[in-house]
């Protein structure tokens, strides 16, 4: 059965969202290129981002559709900025995989 995508689930996202990069409204607003009275609205639930919004509060702020419309728990987009910054700095897999273990350890 499919599960249709809440305002009330969108909000709490962007909330969570904006909180957690230290932005207020203004700050996030600029980042995507929207006035503050949008973050506002989205945020009260007073309405809801259009599709093209969500693609780019997902980009902008590397996290998964799936988390931002509440289906997924895990902040996928979280693990993607981590790889591209590997990929960036030429970590070597192996190099990963062996840091990767040491945490295990403790």
């Amino acid at each position: 059965m499919k599960r249709s995508v809440t305002v009330k689930e969108i909000k709490e996202r962007l909330i969570e969202l904006r909180q957690r990069n230290g932005l207020n409204k203004i700050d996030m607003a600029r980042k995507l290129g929207i006035n503050k009275s949008s973050i506002t609205r989205y945020e009260n639930g007073q309405i809801k981002p259009t599709l093209d919004m969500l693609i780019m509060i997902s980009k902008t702020f590397c996290v998964s559709m799936d988390w931002l419309c509440g289906f997924d728990t895990l902040e996928e987009g979280k693990y993607d900025s981590i790889v591209r910054e590997c990929i960036k700095y030429k970590i070597a897999p192996e190099k990963l995989q062996k840091f990767i273990e040491l945490m295990k350890e403790d």
